[in-house]
């Protein structure tokens, strides 16, 4: 199960941070998205309080970041789906 992971996380693109000391998220690999993200409004909505000292360009990090996880967790989802 954890190759097919690191498969999709390769393949999407995330970047591989294991090594690295110290920094909390690199700015993701991302192709053009397939739908409309969610508005920055309410992904500061979303993460409430933890927003209110974040710049507007690590907010949208962090929505590529949930982006980029909720595909990989419907992937392997899906993935669960056809082998069971």
């Amino acid at each position: 199960m954890q190759g097919k992971v690191l498969d999709v996380l390769l393949r999407e693109g995330v970047q591989d941070n294991t090594n690295v000391v110290g920094v909390v998220m690199e700015q993701p690999k991302m192709s053009e998205p397939e739908h409309d993200p969610i508005p920055l409004d309410l992904c500061r909505e979303l993460l409430a309080g933890e927003a209110e000292s974040l710049s507007d360009e690590e907010v949208e990090l962090i929505r590529q970041h949930a982006d980029a996880m909720a595909h990989l967790l419907i992937e392997i989802a899906v993935q669960g789906q056809s082998e069971g």
